[in-house]
């Protein structure tokens, strides 16, 4: 995938996150983020978005990133409550 494609992904998968945050139900995102992960030890500049959603057992994360010549990284993580405060 070129570098052109590559923004163009980037630009729809942020286009379709917003609008996602409208349609899911009021609580379920938190944020929704723009993040750029800087190369230090020789590595490719990585932009794309991130979601933060509340989960039944704490927060859960999600990245969608993109290097200059397209390719893709996708994370996923969740953080456990483990203190039962409400907040």
């Amino acid at each position: 995938m070129g570098n052109k494609n590559g923004r163009i992904l980037l630009a729809a998968v942020l286009i379709v996150g917003l609008a996602g945050s409208v349609v899911f139900p009021k609580g379920l995102i938190r944020s929704i983020g723009i993040r750029l992960i800087l190369p230090l030890a020789g590595g490719p500049l990585l932009a794309g978005i991130e979601a933060t959603m509340n989960l039944p057992f704490g927060i859960g994360t999600g990245s969608f990133l993109l290097n200059n010549t397209g390719r893709t990284l996708i994370t996923i993580g969740a953080d456990i409550d483990l203190s039962k405060e409400e907040t």
